[in-house]
């Protein structure tokens, strides 16, 4: 293993962390009789951090990538996951 990957490993791993803080915070936000888990992970709030956390994951394997369709596939994510994300944080 040399210090590329190590880097996009560490970038999928933080990417993994910012989804699974995400959630919990959304956890402490949940108030049984007025909000749900729909509710409340639907806000551009959470909606932009969990895009954020899931275009790490797609950079980190992106550059994990061997072969051209590994390469194509997290790259279309990552595209697709940054355009969400812009989306989302425009309309908080």
């Amino acid at each position: 293993m040399n210090l590329t990957q190590l880097a996009f490993n560490a970038l999928w791993i933080l990417g993994c962390s910012l989804l699974l803080a995400t959630v919990s915070l959304a956890r402490a936000y949940i108030n049984p009789p007025q909000h749900t888990w729909q509710h409340v992970l639907a806000t551009p709030k959470f909606q932009t951090s969990i895009c954020l956390g899931m275009l790490t994951i797609c950079v980190g394997l992106l550059g994990l990538g061997d072969t051209w369709l590994d390469i194509g596939i997290w790259g279309g994510l990552a595209i697709a996951f940054a355009f969400q994300a812009l989306r989302c944080w425009q309309a908080s």
